[in-house]
């Protein structure tokens, strides 16, 4: 009993997990809440809430319990509002889409939600509650979008990684119940670090003040403020951070300063905000108060046209200055009320137009300005209380009186300069008598500036009746009377024509003292001819202040200034022209003193030149001495006046401290430091100091590919100033082939190279010449080379310099630290290499040469022959010196083989192998390749050269015949040789016989010693010797035949004997007519001597010695030649010993079919493999999903699989084309490998599956054993599993398997497929009795035009099933140009997209799209079908759905057939999926 129960569980548990898995596509949570209809994906996490009207929130949503699987809220058009809480704590939730008809978001709708990173609101919002998004912790971006109004408290309060806030909102302000609130908490908890505000160019003003509370600048480190905001109050400043402002306001509206304060000091705390910034946009054009309080403000103040009311008010001239000065406020055009009131202002922007009220009251540095013509109106009291001395003003008299004529507060002196010359100095004035009375108008001729306009009589007639001398430095003064007037004059030269007059003090007005109260006096002073009157007024002046008043009038009563106070105590006011008028005004309260003059100076005109002499004369200074400054002292230039001979030191220079340094560098060398010199000019003190390495130049370790192009940087660092330099970089040719230099990215020009010019194969050579130091650091050029097709490794670019040509601007010598450049090749060409190289020193004649073999880079190469070709006429082989090295061929003529075994164990760049040579001692002097070639794969070698020097003897040429062997009465010729000819255009040879056994006969000249030349002996002259002489035009150098002698042999003895051959040196020269040294060998003769007549033994090879033959004479003499070479070993088959095991190969063996010697080698590819264990590669078990049509699920252990790789499976069904399926799923301890695609009608076909995989430790391919089942027998299976089981779940799922296998049986009869055996006609009475009896009541949805859009270019022609193969919705419609179109089927929150290449034109022109992708649980539910141009909607929604079309059958002339029977038992299968999930 307990086996059964237990076989139960286990099908019971399979089942559940086939369908806990195979079913989640259809289990849903789903329900109403109010006018709304909520539906949870449990597999997706999706939450879909539609319908019309408002989410109405009572106690709790009735999807809370699930809020943990919440994972994407979807909230469909129709709904108005989130309702208070509505997701609140759903931590995962990740995706939120919010439809354009919500217009409010309730108080903590997404609080807590934890996941949530960015969320995008619709633009209809108009209202966000409170804490709507408070500790929303992953939460990065956020937009306020425009018409929202009404925003919550602590929005984001917790939300600690907040980036972005985007305010799109037309008002920035926290306003929840009418009361002010803020977006973050109070206490500044979990508040995100490097905050940006954005008020973008939608919103038009901000209350920072009610955004943030005074931790706001804590978090935010940069605000940008739109163009458009043009009201509100913003404080930032932080404690903790520096901000960054960023103002690009149009309007002027927006007070904008910073937390800048000092609170509590008493009590221990000091509060002070870190660093501001304010960046001033180029659409700003107003300078509004505030901006002084940031650290740092960048503005371009050309942009600004106007500074605002109270902008600088009571500003320093420091704070001033950091925003603005006078050279850059020339676009200013209006100043407002009070902009610069009582501040330290000292200048007034030229091109203003309008001064508002009380713009630069009290502001008492101004002393000067100047307005430009363009000045239309100044407000009351805009200077009021200043202290300006002087006004230019480029219009006309009449201009400056209409702008204001009651401007006040002045007591300056006003220059109208009608032409806008404002630098004149006005000395060529002149009066003007116009009018009847005369009027005397006294202007300057050069710019047209009025001085004064005055009446008079007459104009002055000055005659001269005194002078006095004037000194160097005092001037003379004259005394003299008008003779029209009879006025007298004392006075000083001013100018050329002008001289100043201190009037007579009993003329100057005075008030009384005190004055009275309740007065207004007015006194007038007028003096005849002047041109400017200076007023100095007593220490005593003054009036009550603020009450009574002082007025000064210049000419045609223009108001100078008003003053109270002790305003004019002391002070001096010009006034232009001849005239002035004093008024004095008191109220009925106290008074005062009144005023008085000290002195009035008048300026007249003398009407002639011949006073200037009266001017001082002034020093008339030169040089006398010039002293040098010392090192502890000034030096100066004394000067002395020729007239007085004042003196007076100037010039003064200063002591050149401790010293006055020269320097001069030193360049650094190879070995030491550069450094400088510092020599004083005065005493001669030296010292060294800034001491600096060479310069560097260098490249990065570069990475090329064999047979394409490698750009080479060449680099330098630490460069201390160079103005030429000449770099040679060596490389090698079989390697690179360079082909261009090119510029980099620090030398722009004076770049040469010799690629295309002298370039030597393996050195190239780049120049640069500047015209100055240069002190570049970086990349100075480029060689572009070809790399070698055959090039793999590394290879080496050495760098040298020429120190003749590289130095600085003083042409100092300057060394450069060359390093080598290295370049690492890769080769897809070579599986395996090694290189080998040679190299080896000079030599000299007569020495042995060791000629290095360097293998480097070795890459599976274990073995290799190497061939050495080298000269054998110069030189010989002797030896190697390396294990593992065996000569296999040792020619003398010139080329020697070597059986490298040993590679593998060489180290990289370490001599490996030493070759010796003999260098013969006759070598002749010059350069000797040594070249070096392998036949065996990825074996590159190169070669070297070497020269050979000449020893003592070397040079000297060898003269020598063969010996001879002759008989009585032979006549012999004897060659008579030259080697080792370094040259020889003459010689001389004596020659030395016995008369008695030989007769000379003859000496002819050889072959090689003919041309051109002079050959004469002189046989028969003198028995016993004879000479031989030759010279030619030039030197030949052949070795060879001299001449040949011919002698004839006299004796019948046997006999040994010699000619002897000697040369004489005078006669034996070369070309530059220098003695030729002569090596002369006698030569020797053997006459009528015993001949050899041998007999031959052969001695044949073995496998291992050589063969040879042994040749013997009879008189004993005997000798050894005719080797041949050993036969080697003949092999037979190798044949295994069996050792093989699993961790290596074994060995085999082979016998020697002639000596019967063995040989045992590895038997390579015989270590045994293991062979896997397949007990548990298996299909363990099977699934179903449910879908439009059936899939299969196939499941495999993943521990089965774990020795394998590249799985796949392979499926047989009737009816369909084998398949083999490579991807697979992760379910749990599963990999699952799904068939789809059984269609209703195929559920009694079987389904055959087998898996492949291969098998890692041997590489091989295994099959598992087939596993065969049809959805027919996995469903009576499940119904016999669970027949016993009654629980709500498990009677759910045998009514869906009952309605499954009646749903295929009728597809079978609809499609007349296998009617013989229809896959329900097995179910047992009690089976059929699960099964739905009736259909349920089905609702036709279908509606064309369910969403409509104006003029739409797709139309919707109708909708329907296909029920051939699988259930598949086919939609028509009409559109003109398919181009960019696509289709979107939309059904349970997940949408399906077509595009042109999935629709079927019909012949009407219509199209057809296809979905087959709604599953069983989703047949009732609704499909919204829209088409779209290039993403915009062009089509009215069609509402649809798969129980729409069973409906309408239901209801057509079908009811009753077979089309009408399937789609009936389609939608009771439907039905029943869709309760299993529920």
């Amino acid at each position: 009993m307990k086996k059964i129960i237990s076989l139960l569980l286990s099908i019971v548990m399979i089942a559940s997990a086939f369908f806990c898995v195979d079913f989640s596509a259809i289990a849903a949570y789903s329900g109403s809440f109010g006018q709304l209809s909520w539906n949870l994906q449990s597999n997706t996490g999706v939450l879909t809430i539609s319908g019309n009207g408002e989410m109405e929130y009572s106690d709790d949503v009735p999807w809370s319990e699930y809020k943990d699987s919440i994972k994407s809220v979807n909230i469909s058009e129709g709904v108005t509002s989130i309702c208070d809480y509505a997701f609140y704590r759903c931590r995962n939730l990740v995706d939120v889409g919010i439809s354009n008809t919500v217009v409010e978001i309730g108080s903590d709708a997404f609080n807590e939600c934890t996941s949530l990173e960015k969320i995008i609101l619709p633009e209809s919002l108009t209202k966000i509650g409170n804490f709507a998004f408070s500790y929303c912790s992953a939460l990065k971006e956020i937009t306020i979008p425009k018409n929202v109004t009404e925003i919550g408290w602590e929005q984001f309060a917790g939300c600690e990684n907040l980036e972005t806030i985007n305010w799109d909102a037309k008002q920035a302000y926290v306003l929840t119940n009418n009361s002010y609130t803020y977006l973050f908490n109070s206490a500044g908890e979990n508040a995100p670090n490097g905050l940006t505000i954005n008020f973008t160019d939608s919103c038009e003003y901000v209350d920072g003040d009610h955004l943030f509370d005074g931790y706001l600048n804590n978090y935010v480190t940069t605000i940008n403020i739109g163009r458009n905001v043009n009201e509100g109050h913003l404080t930032v400043g932080s404690y903790y951070k520096d901000i960054i402002v960023n103002y690009n306001c149009e309007k002027d509206g927006l007070i904008l300063e910073t937390l800048n304060y000092i609170t509590s000091v008493n009590s221990g705390y000091q509060y002070v905000a870190k660093g501001c910034t304010l960046n001033i946009g180029e659409s700003v054009k107003t300078i509004n108060r505030g901006w002084d309080t940031f650290d740092t403000i960048n503005v371009d103040t050309s942009n600004i046209e106007k500074v605002a009311s109270g902008a600088f008010q009571e500003y320093t001239l420091d704070k001033i200055n950091k925003i603005i000065s006078s050279d850059d406020l020339s676009s200013v055009k209006i100043i407002e009320e009070y902009a610069f009131y009582n501040s330290e202002i000292n200048f007034v922007p030229h091109n203003v137009e309008i001064i508002g009220y009380g713009a630069f009251e009290n502001c008492k540095s101004l002393r000067e300005i100047h307005f430009s013509k363009n000045l239309k109106q100044i407000e009351d009291h805009a200077f009021k209380d200043t202290k300006i001395e002087k006004i230019f003003f480029d219009g006309t008299v009449q201009e400056w009186n209409s702008i204001n004529s009651e401007f006040t507060g002045l007591n300056s002196v006003i220059t109208i300069c009608s032409d806008g010359v404002l630098n004149c100095d006005h000395n060529n004035r002149v009066y003007e008598s116009v009018g009847s009375p005369s009027q005397i108008i006294y202007r300057c001729e050069d710019c047209g500036s009025v001085f004064g306009i005055c009446e008079n009589q007459a104009l002055h007639n000055f005659e001269l009746v005194e002078s006095i001398e004037p000194t160097c430095e005092a001037d003379g003064y004259v005394k003299y009377i008008c003779s029209i007037c009879n006025k007298e004059f004392i006075g000083k030269p001013v100018s050329d024509d002008e001289l100043q007059i201190k009037v007579a003090s009993d003329e100057y007005p005075e008030s009384l003292h005190n004055y009275s109260n309740n007065i207004d006096q007015t006194a007038e002073y007028f003096y005849e001819g002047a041109s400017q009157l200076s007023l100095q007024f007593s220490e005593e002046t003054s009036v009550e202040n603020g009450y009574d008043f002082i007025y000064v009038y210049g000419k045609d009563d223009f108001l100078i200034g008003q003053y109270t106070g002790n305003d004019l105590s002391n002070q001096t006011i010009n006034v232009e022209g001849d005239r002035f008028k004093i008024r004095l005004t008191s109220n009925y309260n106290n008074t005062d003193y009144g005023y008085s003059f000290n002195n009035i100076t008048a300026t007249a005109k003398t009407g002639s030149e011949e006073y200037n002499y009266l001017k001082a004369s002034g020093h008339d200074y030169s040089v006398t001495k010039v002293v040098s400054p010392q090192c502890n002292k000034q030096g100066y230039t004394v000067y002395t006046c020729s007239n007085c001979n004042n003196t007076y030191n100037d010039n003064f220079v200063e002591a050149t401290g401790s010293h006055c340094y020269v320097k001069k560098v030193t360049q650094a060398t190879s070995t030491t430091q550069g450094y400088t010199t510092y020599t004083c000019a005065v005493c001669g003190e030296t010292y060294k100091a800034d001491y600096f390495d060479p310069a560097t130049v260098y490249s990065e370790e570069i990475s090329a590919t064999a047979g394409q192009t490698v750009k080479v940087p060449v680099m330098i660092r630490d460069n201390a100033g160079i103005m030429g330099w000449k770099l040679t970089f060596d490389y090698d040719t079989d390697v690179l082939t360079p082909l261009s230099v090119e510029y980099g990215e620090v030398i722009s020009g004076g770049l040469q190279d010799n690629i295309e010019g002298d370039m030597v194969p393996g050195s190239i050579n780049v120049y640069w010449a500047g015209s100055d130091n240069e002190y570049y650091n970086g990349v100075m050029f480029y060689i572009n080379f070809a790399v070698n097709e055959s090039a793999v490794g590394n290879t080496q670019i050495d760098i040298s310099f020429s120190q003749e040509d590289t130095f600085d601007t003083d042409f100092n010598d300057v060394y450069l630290n060359c390093e080598p450049i290295s370049l690492n090749i890769s080769n897809s060409s070579y599986s395996q290499y090694a290189k080998i190289n040679a190299y080896a020193n000079d030599v000299v004649a007569g020495d042995d040469l060791q000629l290095k073999l360097n293998i480097s880079e070795i890459n599976s190469v274990s073995g290799a022959d190497i061939v050495v070709g080298y000269d054998a006429e110069n030189f010989e082989f002797k030896e190697v010196l390396a294990n593992g090295v065996t000569v296999k061929n040792s020619n003398s003529n010139g080329d020697l083989t070597l059986n490298i075994s040993k590679i593998s164990e060489a180290v990289n760049n370490t001599d490996f192998i030493t070759v010796i040579f003999k260098c013969k001692d006759k070598a002749m002097s010059g350069k000797y390749d040594f070249a070096l070639s392998s036949e065996d794969e990825g074996v590159i070698c190169k070669g070297c050269s070497i020269n050979v020097s000449p020893s003592a003897t070397s040079e000297i040429a060898e003269i020598y015949a063969e010996d001879v062997t002759a008989k009585q009465n032979d006549e012999i010729t004897i060659p008579v040789y030259i080697e080792n000819n370094h040259g020889v255009m003459g010689y001389r040879l004596d020659f030395e016989y016995d008369a008695d056994i030989l007769q000379p006969i003859s000496a002819t000249c050889g072959s090689d010693f003919i041309t051109g030349s002079q050959f004469n002996d002189s046989i028969g002259l003198k028995e016993g010797e004879f000479k031989v002489l030759w010279n030619n035009i030039s030197e030949l150098y052949a070795d060879g035949v001299l001449f040949n002698l011919k002698f004839k042999v006299l004796t019948s003895e046997k006999a040994d004997t010699t000619i002897k051959m000697t040369y004489s040196q005078p006669d034996t020269f070369n070309e530059q007519y220098e003695d030729v040294v002569f090596d002369c060998q006698n030569i020797k003769l053997s006459l009528n001597a015993h001949e050899h007549s041998y007999t031959a033994v052969v001695t044949p090879p073995t496998c291992t010695e050589e063969g040879y033959t042994t040749y013997t004479c009879s008189c004993g003499d005997s000798y050894i030649d005719d080797y041949v070479p050993a036969a080697g070993h003949k092999w037979g088959e190798y044949i295994s010993n069996n050792d093989a095991t699993y961790d290596s190969d074994g060995t085999k063996t082979a016998t020697c079919s002639v000596c019967g010697a063995t040989d045992t080698v590895v038997d390579e590819g015989s270590q045994l493999k293991k062979e896997p264990d397949l007990s548990t590669f298996t299909i363990k078990t099977v699934s179903l999903t449910l879908q439009s049509s059936i899939k299969m699920n196939f499941k495999v252990l993943k521990s089965a699989l774990a020795e394998y790789e590249d799985p796949y499976m392979v499926f047989k069904c009737e009816g369909l084309e084998d398949m083999t399926v490579t991807e697979y799923t992760e379910q749990g301890e599963y990999y699952v490998f799904s068939f789809p695609g059984i269609s209703p009608k195929m559920m009694n076909n079987t389904v055959t599956a087998q898996l492949y995989a291969t098998y890692k430790e041997n590489g091989h391919l295994y099959s598992s054993e087939t596993k065969s089942i049809s959805v027919k027998e996995y469903a009576y299976k499940m119904l016999d599993a669970y027949a016993s089981i009654n629980t709500t779940q498990a009677n759910k799922l045998k009514t869906l398997i009952v309605d499954l296998l009646n749903y295929g049986a009728e597809a079978q009869v609809y499609t007349n497929y296998k009617t013989n055996s229809l896959v329900n006609e097995d179910l047992t009475a009690t089976q059929k009795s699960w099964g739905t009896s009736t259909t349920p009541e089905l609702t036709n949805i279908t509606d064309k035009e369910y969403r409509t859009i104006s003029n739409p270019t797709a139309e919707w022609n109708a909708a329907g099933l296909v029920l051939n193969d699988s259930v598949k919705i086919r939609a028509k419609f009409t559109v003109e140009d398919i181009e960019n179109i696509t289709v979107r089927f939309t059904c349970a929150g997940s949408t399906y997209t077509y595009s042109k290449e999935d629709f079927t034109k019909n012949s009407d022109g219509s199209y057809y799209v296809y979905c087959n992708e709604i599953k069983a649980n989703q047949m009732s539910n609704e499909i919204l079908i829209t088409v779209y141009d290039n993403g915009v909607q062009c089509s009215n929604t069609m509402r649809f759905s798969v129980e729409s079309y069973a409906k309408a059958i239901q209801d057509s002339a079908y009811a009753g057939t077979a089309l009408d029977n399937l789609t009936q038992a389609m939608m009771r299968y439907g039905k029943s999926a869709e309760a299993y999930g529920s």
